[in-house]
């Protein structure tokens, strides 16, 4: 049974940034953008604990095609998004969500 995803609003907001910025390089970036980012929510819903620890409980799928991780830990059944961003960034952009 998959584990329950709940995205922040910083991390939703990571998202729209995101794909802003990918739609203004050309649209169909930003619909791969968007089509690779649903992949990977759902291969984190399906098994989170398969993806690497960064800090702590904080683990990271990356993004295929992209330089994006989705940064997130698992709280019993749900796994809560706290991060959407450029994995060449400072951790310190998406520790302080924590």
């Amino acid at each position: 049974m998959p584990y329950r995803i709940f995205v922040r609003k910083e991390a939703e907001q990571d998202i729209r940034d995101s794909l802003d910025y990918y739609k203004r390089i050309t649209p169909k970036l930003g619909h791969d953008f968007i089509s690779r980012m649903d992949v990977t929510i759902a291969q984190v819903a399906l098994n989170p604990f398969l993806y690497q620890l960064v800090h702590r409980d904080i683990r990271r799928a990356l993004l295929k095609q992209f330089p994006i991780g989705l940064y997130y830990k698992v709280l019993g059944d749900k796994v809560v998004t706290l991060a959407v961003m450029d994995s060449r960034r400072s951790p310190q952009n998406w520790r302080k969500r924590n």
